[in-house]
Parts: C-alpha cells; sequence; structure tokens
C-alpha cells in the first residue's frame, strides 16, 4: 500500500496533475509505469556531432512493464502533443 502511494507522491514531484492523468492514459491498464521523470528527445542527422534538433520539449520519459508480454520498454511521451512520440524495447539480458 505505502509503494503505491510513494508512486504517486513521485508523479506529483515531477509533474502536474494533468500531466500525471495524461501518463496515465497512455500507459492504461495492461502495463505497469516503473519509472518517470522529464525529458528532452534531441536527435542528430548524424553528420555533425554538433547538429542536434530537439524532438520532445517538454517531454517525459517512462520505463514501462507490458504485463501480457513480461516485456520492458522506454517511453517518450510530448507532453504537447499528448501522445508518445518513440518507443524502444529493453533487453533482459
Amino acid at each position: 500500500h505505502f509503494k503505491s502511494q510513494r508512486r504517486v507522491y513521485s508523479y506529483k514531484m515531477n509533474l502536474t496533475e494533468k500531466e500525471a492523468q495524461l501518463v496515465q492514459n497512455l500507459v492504461g491498464t495492461s502495463n505497469k509505469t516503473l519509472f518517470v521523470g522529464i525529458a528532452e528527445l534531441l536527435l542528430s542527422s548524424g553528420a555533425s556531432k554538433e547538429d542536434w534538433e530537439s524532438r520532445v520539449r517538454p517531454g517525459v520519459i517512462c520505463l514501462i512493464k507490458d504485463l501480457e508480454k513480461d516485456l520492458c520498454f522506454i517511453w517518450v511521451i510530448s507532453m504537447t502533443q499528448g501522445r508518445v512520440i518513440w518507443k524502444q524495447n529493453v533487453d533482459k539480458r
């Protein structure tokens, strides 16, 4: 019981109530949120090491466990667009 309250509390420390609700709606009931943090997603064209483009700002990064498939993913959520912009499977090895 304490752990679930602590998780909600940590959401509130990093996110507004509206942002936390958006994350929860995207995560759904078949997934479990293991971590949430504030993030910015930058991508490079590869031409120059100093040529970075911001793709998500402001954003939220989440470590998600898919309960049905027993897999973990990193999600980047755009708070501006209200959707998952990037997903990456995390290998358990």
